[in-house]
């Protein structure tokens, strides 16, 4: 299972989900589905970023289509355009990719065995803390799945710097420390525990390289919004 197919799944896992929440809010099963979502996108951002040539570049797109996302989020979701204590999940995973990043930087620099001074050490960890203030502050900021959702993306990010055989002997402990970081910050919600359901798609998963066209690659940007809009509307006549 390479990388497109495990997108088609996450987009329409995380639909389904969306359709109860428009449409049958009193129904789990959409819900459960829905939890599989957000470990794949996850892992998709993860595995975008070891195949990136600008990992500053990827965070931006990500970040300036959050923004552009969020006036429509805002508008089917809450009914006010100006609405700013939800931020949608691109924010999670923009501040997932400037996290990731950041240690990805720290690794490079304390690879650099050619000179390390004091202040080179001290500059280290200086971004190594960034990183963790990085991650903490999804306890801050309005966006879904908070800090757990953040270092989900850090979690499997750092193991396929290693190995995408890594990745998956760590994807268990990483849900499952996702899992407990979202029961720590909102309390009991036993429905999450199926995002691990997401685990065969990941465990499934093959690295093969695939010809992206740039339709491909920004059609998710544009069916984020969209189907919000789409159910927000159907949702008017049930």
């Amino acid at each position: 299972m390479n990388s497109r197919y495990i997108k088609i799944v996450a987009i329409v896992t995380m639909t389904i989900d969306h359709i109860g929440f428009f449409l049958f809010p009193d129904s789990n099963i959409f819900r459960i589905i829905g939890r599989i979502a957000m470990p794949l996108f996850a892992f998709l951002i993860a595995y975008g970023m070891t195949k990136t040539r600008d990992i500053k570049k990827y965070f931006w797109r990500l970040f300036i289509f959050a923004i552009v996302v969020q006036v429509f989020f805002n508008l089917y979701i809450h009914n006010d355009i100006f609405y700013i204590e939800h931020w949608n999940i691109l924010f999670t995973l923009a501040l997932g990719v400037l996290a990731s990043g950041l240690i990805k930087t720290a690794i490079t620099i304390s690879n650099d065995k050619s000179e390390m001074r004091l202040g080179r050490f001290l500059w280290i960890w200086v971004i190594i803390f960034g990183a963790i203030t990085v991650i903490v502050s999804g306890v801050f900021f309005p966006i879904d799945y908070s800090m757990a959702g953040i270092l989900l993306v850090v979690l499997f990010y750092l193991a396929l710097l290693h190995s995408v055989k890594t990745l998956k002997i760590t994807a268990v402990a990483s849900i499952v420390m996702f899992n407990i970081l979202l029961h720590w910050l909102y309390g009991t919600w036993l429905i999450q525990w199926w995002a691990l359901l997401a685990l065969p798609f990941i465990l499934l998963f093959v690295d093969k390289k695939l010809k992206i066209s740039k339709f491909e690659k920004y059609a998710f940007y544009v069916f984020y919004p969209l189907h919000f809009a789409l159910l927000h509307f159907i949702s008017g006549f049930l």
